[in-house]
């Protein structure tokens, strides 16, 4: 779904009104369809990666973390947009329980990160962040209060745009 909002975001277009599942065959539903399954990256690349990064240590995984930041600011200032993934599952935990959101902005501290992101869970609020603290916790926030499993890291997901479907419905 994060690339899907960059698809629309980056093609300058609303996405389509509604929460409801938009009916089987329909090309919003095919695109959406398609744009969830390379949420795993080519060859699998991003379930490989979540995997790798869920077996380090938090601290190990902090530093890795800290190195992405730059990367991020980079593709925020390139496109205005960056999908993330987030680790939230440890080392034999469950790969699904990891997410991805997409980043809009980033402020930078001597503390850490506050970076404001379009999350799938949340659709609609502009209120949502990563704050990312050098020394953490690290926490998903909604109007500034912690909401769903602490962050243990997060990495920039490989994206490439695709022209979403013009003059979608949901039925």
């Amino acid at each position: 779904m994060s690339a899907a909002a960059a698809d629309f975001f980056l093609a300058g277009q609303l996405p389509p009104a509604g929460k409801s599942t938009p009916a089987r065959g329909t090309p919003l539903y095919e695109y959406l369809y398609l744009r969830q399954g390379e949420s795993i990256g080519p060859g699998i690349t991003t379930a490989i990666k979540f995997r790798d990064w869920m077996a380090l240590s938090d601290r190990d995984l902090a530093a890795n973390t800290a190195n992405e930041l730059g990367a991020l600011e980079e593709k925020l200032s390139q496109r205005g947009v960056a999908p993330l993934g987030l680790v939230l599952a440890g080392k034999g935990g469950d790969i699904t329980s990891n997410h991805q959101v997409l980043a809009l902005s980033i402020d930078r501290g001597e503390r850490g990160a506050s970076i404001r992101i379009y999350d799938p869970n949340y659709p609609g609020d502009d209120a949502v962040t990563i704050e990312w603290r050098r020394e953490g916790p690290h926490t998903l926030e909604r109007q500034g209060e912690p909401v769903g499993a602490p962050i243990r890291g997060f990495f920039l997901v490989p994206y490439e745009p695709r022209t979403p479907p013009t003059g979608t419905s949901r039925n």
